[in-house]
């Protein structure tokens, strides 16, 4: 809603948009739909919503609906010629993705949490203005616009690991530091900092290396001398460059941090290892990295 009210001074210039999911009840989320309609009619803003079901798919509940809604809300900007999707995350928002990803022992890419913009595709960007803002703030914006919002029930519900943060950790938290939405959201910007120089030496690795179809492979030598943050950023890039973001989340830090060891070893024995949705072959010379898939691979323990 705050972001709605905020960008309702350039009603000509937005679309409201609204991504029904099966996750919750239909009647519940008719009834938002109808709330957000009725809101940017008001406020003569576009409107559009879509149904998508997220419910059944293989992985994480979570992830598939988050790549699902960001998909269904990128085919809304390209029918309407919008350059960017603009989402109400705030700074608490923030906090609780830095902590789940902490607790999921995250790589920097996790401790920078998420980035204030990034690019969905060629020709639209992803932005999200709120992510210096509180809750609280926000919170006191509508009420003093006597603007109603809508309170998503499964918010309550402990069984997902944000909303036990929510609910059991951050009270303890802010009850030491009052502000520590804000300081997390400071946090995440230094590391998006040194997230970026990393990237810069995972480009370079990258490119020093030999692309046929959807294999890569570099000399050991030039991996061995690597730091270890930048192989083990080294697989994501490799994945999400070449096969795209769904299926990444699986890349643990633990098959990470086996492969890494497998790679500076000083065995020269021809070895096969499982990262995730990746296969590497590693052998006295070369190191390659392949979408995973056949049979026989297997997981380094």
């Amino acid at each position: 809603m705050c972001l709605v009210r905020a960008l309702a001074k350039y009603p000509s210039s937005c679309i409201v948009a609204y991504i029904q999911h099966d996750i919750r009840a239909v009647d519940v989320t008719s009834e938002e739909v109808d709330f957000v309609a009725e809101l940017a009619h008001r406020l003569e803003m576009g409107f559009e919503t879509m149904q998508i079901a997220v419910t059944g798919f293989d992985g994480n509940l979570e992830a598939n609906a988050r790549r699902l809604r960001y998909e269904s809300l990128k085919q809304i900007a390209k029918k309407n010629n919008c350059r960017y999707i603009a989402t109400g995350h705030h700074a608490d928002d923030q906090l609780e993705t830095l902590l789940m990803n902490l607790i999921r022992g995250s790589g920097p890419s996790g401790m920078a949490a998420m980035a204030e913009s990034r690019p969905l595709s060629a020709d639209i960007d992803l932005i999200r203005p709120l992510l210096g803002i509180s809750r609280e703030q926000i919170e006191i914006y509508l009420k003093n616009l006597n603007q109603p919002w809508c309170q998503d029930q499964t918010n309550e519900d402990q069984e997902y690991l944000r909303n036990r943060i929510r609910h059991s950790v951050i009270p303890e938290l802010r009850a030491i530091e009052p502000d520590i939405s804000l300081r997390a959201v400071s946090w995440t910007q230094d590391i998006n900092g040194f997230q970026n120089l990393l990237t810069r030496d995972v480009e370079e690795l990258f490119d020093r290396g030999t692309l046929n179809g959807q294999t890569w492979s570099l000399s050991r030598a030039q991996l061995r001398v690597a730091e270890p943050v930048v192989l083990g950023s080294l697989l994501h890039f490799y994945f999400r460059t070449i096969h795209g973001p769904e299926n990444a989340d699986s890349i643990t830090r633990r098959s990470i941090e086996s492969w890494v060891q497998a790679v500076k070893s000083q065995s020269t024995d021809p070895s096969e290892h499982r990262v995730g949705p990746i296969v590497s072959h590693i052998t006295s010379k070369t190191v390659s990295l392949d979408r995973a898939g056949l049979s026989g691979e297997r997981e380094v323990s």
